[in-house]
């Protein structure tokens, strides 16, 4: 592939998609490049970044939609709709629980096909949940950003979302072999497709507007609950194992604003480094009078002001050479004028 090529179909693309999708695009051709043995060096062309600016510019910026999420709030709410004696809602109550307190993906607790002998070194299953004193330790085979098997521990909570009594219950009342799917259905796999409408239908019942939800909204909405409940940023981004700032785009708009305000008010916080000179100076230095007649640090007060200027009017006056009302007059400004001379 040349440049031009390349370029060309960027400028096409651009049209219809964001900058960060284009970019995802490219990416994608190199890696197929790299694979074919193919040479990358059209993909090194400093072209593309001038590109990647003038596509905003050019086709200018489209409003991102807003996402969708599960608060604590509506959690609850949804919980409220489930009968935990049924195989189906026992599930879905625990998958709830687990999502939200886990910050986890759909997925991450969700499948499309179970084989019992390679599904469980991806999928989550019965022998990833182990119980301790202190909750849950949840072993996600592996994630979105990582091959590795990743522990998540999950505390007890005070409400019906509670994970440790939400799984305790599940195990309990449907127990199934070690091997087996964490969570299941009675009939057809636990995919994203059943939950999601399971999502809408609980949301629905509970009296939300079920439109746009889907199974990373537990994500989202943990994050966001987080951060109303006092959570930093790092404790945030420990839980929801973002090792970049992308969490960002998991919070809404009043997130954002509470974490900008937060700095911002660390600026008033700060002690001023700057003395006051009215306070700092000694006592009989400071000026004496009625201080509270609409002094302030902009400038003196209308007293101040109007005797400063009947002092400068009189050093004019005094600067004006005066008439010369007689002769005397004028002996003595002759006398001072022969002083000068002689002198």
């Amino acid at each position: 592939m040349t440049p031009n090529v390349l370029i060309n179909f960027i400028a096409h693309q651009a049209k219809e998609h964001k900058p960060e999708t284009l970019k995802q695009y490219v990416s994608a051709l190199r890696s197929k490049h790299v694979d074919s043995g193919y040479s990358t060096k059209a993909f090194e062309d400093e072209r593309l970044s001038r590109l990647y600016k003038g596509v905003p510019r050019t086709h200018g910026i489209k409003p991102s939609r807003e996402r969708n999420e599960i608060t604590k709030e509506k959690l609850l709410a949804m919980l409220k709709r489930l009968d935990v004696s049924r195989h189906d809602d026992a599930n879905l109550y625990a998958a709830f629980c687990v999502a939200f307190a886990g910050f986890l993906r759909p997925g991450e607790f969700t499948w499309d096909k179970w084989d019992p002998i390679t599904s469980p070194n991806e999928h989550a299953t019965r022998q990833s949940i182990q119980f301790t004193p202190q909750g849950v330790l949840f072993l996600l085979p592996r994630s979105k950003t990582s091959i590795e098997p990743v522990s998540i521990p999950l505390a007890s909570a005070d409400d019906a979302s509670c994970p440790v009594r939400a799984l305790n219950t599940l195990f309990h009342l449907f127990p199934r072999p070690l091997n087996n799917p964490l969570f299941s259905r009675t009939l057809g796999a636990f995919n994203q497709s059943w939950l999601n409408h399971n999502i809408r239908k609980t949301l629905f019942e509970a009296g939300f507007n079920p439109t746009g939800y889907s199974g990373h909204c537990f994500r989202r909405g943990a994050a966001n609950t987080a951060l109303d409940m006092g959570l930093n940023i790092d404790e945030i981004k420990s839980l929801g194992r973002w090792n970049s700032d992308a969490y960002g785009k998991y919070l809404n708009k009043q997130s954002k604003e509470k974490i900008k305000f937060a700095v911002n008010k660390r600026l008033h916080l700060a002690p001023s480094r700057q003395e006051n000179s009215l306070s700092s100076a000694p006592i009989d230095a400071r000026p004496t009078g009625a201080l509270s007649i609409c002094q302030d640090s902009f400038g003196p007060s209308r007293e101040d002001a109007s005797f400063s200027s009947g002092r400068r009017q009189s050093q004019r006056q005094a600067l004006t050479p005066q008439p010369f009302s007689s002769d005397a007059n004028r002996k003595d400004l002759n006398a001072v004028k022969c002083v000068h001379f002689t002198s």
